[in-house]
């Protein structure tokens, strides 16, 4: 596809969102010609249907968080929870605002090994954590730095509280360290947990 045929071009921009005190932007620039739909952000390009069924398109967003965390010391002043503990089911997508593609979260349930702040009622108990990104059967939303946690994963995660359900990641993947081989290294730059 040329760039000289669109036939139209669309950009929702600054879509803003505050989540659990921090400030995301995601901007959203979708172009279609031809009658063949490229998505585009920041000149990368992804093929709608690269992921899923031949009638599914992917939206790819790209978060810029406001607030930057230097540490886990940071992320665990910030947090409202921070647990151990193990992924076990995808409880699939959950869509605040069919649309709204900010809005489209995946959710997964974690069995909480160890409490390491927070409420030390949340040991041994399951907790719903919902991360950027899902699909409601015809698109899918991908959220970049937002690395879906995987059934059976040992993480350690630096959480906000959405409401008495949910909790979100801090900056998603900022906040996700996975266990590795006895070592828990944060899925954003590979760093290795110094909090316990």
């Amino acid at each position: 596809m040329k760039k000289n045929k669109l036939s139209k071009l669309f950009t929702i921009a600054a879509l803003l969102l505050v989540v659990g005190g921090s400030l995301a932007f995601a901007a959203v620039t979708t172009a279609w010609a031809s009658g063949a739909a490229k998505w585009y952000s920041n000149s990368e390009t992804a093929e709608p249907n690269s992921v899923n069924s031949s009638s599914e398109k992917t939206i790819h967003l790209h978060p810029n968080w406001a607030v930057y965390y230097k540490d886990d010391n940071e992320l665990a002043d910030a947090a409202d929870l921070v647990v151990q503990g193990i992924v076990k089911e995808d409880l699939g997508s959950n869509i605040d605002n069919k649309g709204a593609y900010y809005s489209y979260y995946t959710d997964v349930s974690l069995e909480v090994t160890k409490v390491i702040k927070g409420d030390p009622a949340e040991d041994q108990k399951a907790i719903r954590v919902s991360q950027m990104g899902g699909s409601d059967g015809s698109v899918n939303v991908v959220a970049e730095g937002s690395t879906k946690l995987l059934k059976d994963q040992e993480v350690t995660l630096f959480l906000k509280r959405l409401n008495d359900e949910r909790y979100i990641p801090i900056n998603e993947d900022e906040s996700i360290f996975v266990n590795a081989g006895g070592e828990f290294l944060n899925t954003a730059n590979g760093g290795s947990l110094s909090i316990q």
